[in-house]
């Protein structure tokens, strides 16, 4: 009976904290008018004119008034930063007649988002910074070939009237932390753990880093900090980078960012993310399913990352049938048109979309593995029973996968064996890292914590570098 009353007033919570929304939109002027701030310099724009679209820039910050917007220009432009007036003054919806609004690792501060419907440009969506969401989110993949790296990652953000799912592998909120001094609590707690495989890491890493950067641009949050170390580091990360030594480049600059509390996330930002593109773009892997999403990420890190790589997994009910081959190319077959069908109509959960089962609930099931590297594909299966406390997955799939990425990028792994035998420190980073993600010599990697102190002064684990230069 307690259940029932407080599950009642929940709902009657959210269904009033919905009313008040509409009835203050209600009275707001809807408007499309807004600046582009480049710099110093602020240029007024329509954001319902199609001219404005060529306008907007990687790295702009657009300046919303209070009102309620339902286009914001339908760019493409790359980690562009949406500002409101507030929660509740500045509102951004969707009518029945709007387009989806691209988003594309986009921010958005200090405003509203209600009944909103929004589309990835590329494979990443949008990170919420003190924003309130309510009503239903709708969010869909740029193409069914490009598997989205994340949909939404929120912080200093109240998503409970909304229909957003909770952290997953497409969705993850820093939850119930409102201050600067939580946030850096929460980032020590992660730097000095390794209970999180990459991914997650990764996206925490990148809240806390926008979190604290928004509290610091608001004044609430003033780190001090060595400002001639903090140049020093970033001229190491532009010798490394010269030297081709991009993972090493891309660790000092978060090293950069972290000294300086998260106040220089901007500048590092534009320094890091050309550098994150390009090494996802040789190695990335998206794997779509989440039956094997752990175990991958914990085996071979680099799958972690979007990138030219795709792993598709799924559930066949073919489990000790004769037919197997055949049942297994229906489904996927089948995995093809609810993938289509999800790209069409959003997504209604993300394990939905993610996974895209048709024997999701059997408890004895196949599952299957489809690998398409450039200019390589395999299908990888194994027949599971959840009865049975087994590792066939491992063994049949995650181990033989492992074993093709070590033999695929092999003169990678090798070049990379060769940094860690250099004299240069720099260099050493660089192996470690590279053999980390692509999971080759796990042995070595204890090295790295002791060699990141010598260098930073701070134990770090491979882990937690890793998680760090991909944080942007």
């Amino acid at each position: 009976m307690r259940n029932l009353i407080l599950f009642i007033f929940l709902v009657v919570l959210s269904f009033t904290s919905f009313a008040d929304t509409a009835e203050i939109m209600a009275k707001l002027p809807k408007t499309s008018m807004a600046r582009i701030k480049r710099g110093i310099t602020e240029i007024p724009v329509d954001l319902s004119q199609a001219t404005t679209k060529s306008k907007i820039k990687d790295y702009d910050v657009i300046l919303l008034d209070e009102g309620v917007y339902s286009t914001l220009g339908n760019f493409n432009a790359k980690y562009v930063r949406v500002i409101g007036q507030g929660q509740r003054k500045t509102f951004i919806t969707s009518t029945k007649s709007s387009a989806l609004i691209p988003v594309n690792s986009t921010e958005f501060w200090d405003l509203t988002i209600s009944d909103a419907k929004f589309r990835l440009s590329d494979v990443s969506g949008f990170w919420a910074v003190n924003v309130e969401m309510v009503g239903s989110i709708f969010i869909t993949p740029a193409s069914p070939e490009k598997s989205p790296a994340f949909f939404v990652r929120t912080v200093l953000t109240d998503f409970s009237n909304s229909d957003l799912p909770s952290n997953g592998a497409l969705y993850t909120h820093l939850k119930n932390k409102t201050s600067g001094t939580d946030l850096i609590e929460v980032e020590k707690q992660l730097d000095n753990s390794s209970d999180s495989h990459l991914k997650n890491r990764m996206a925490f890493k990148g809240l806390i880093a926008r979190g604290l950067n928004y509290l610091y641009q608001k004044g609430k949050h003033n780190p001090e900090y060595d400002k001639a170390k903090f140049i020093e580091l970033t001229k190491k990360a532009q010798e490394a980078k010269a030297k081709g030594h991009l993972y090493a480049s891309m660790i000092i600059w978060a090293e950069a960012d972290y000294l300086s509390g998260h106040s220089r996330f901007d500048e590092v930002l534009r320094e890091i993310t050309p550098l994150t593109q390009k090494v996802s773009q040789e190695g990335g892997c998206s794997v779509e399913g989440q039956a094997l999403q752990e175990s991958l990420f914990a085996k071979v890190p680099v799958t972690s990352l979007p990138g030219p790589c795709r792993i598709q997994a799924f559930h066949v009910n073919s489990f000790g049938k004769e037919n197997k081959e055949a049942l297994i190319s229906a489904a996927r077959q089948q995995y093809k048109i609810d993938k289509a069908e999800a790209y069409r109509e959003g997504p209604d959960s993300e394990d939905d979309f993610a996974v895209g089962a048709p024997a999701f609930m059997a408890t004895q099931y196949t599952l299957v593995a489809d690998l398409h590297l450039p200019g390589y594909k395999r299908s990888y299966s194994s027949d599971v029973d959840m009865k049975k406390e087994e590792n066939s997955i491992v063994q049949n799939i995650v181990d033989p996968i492992a074993k093709v990425f070590q033999e695929q990028f092999a003169s990678k792994i090798k070049a990379a064996t060769a940094k860690i035998a250099s004299v240069d420190l720099i260099a050493k980073v660089d192996g470690l890292i590279i053999q980390a993600l692509y999971g080759a010599d796990q042995a070595k990697q204890n090295s790295y914590e002791d060699l990141h102190e010598k260098q930073f002064g701070r134990k770090l684990s491979t882990d937690g570098a890793m998680s760090s230069a991909f944080a942007y």
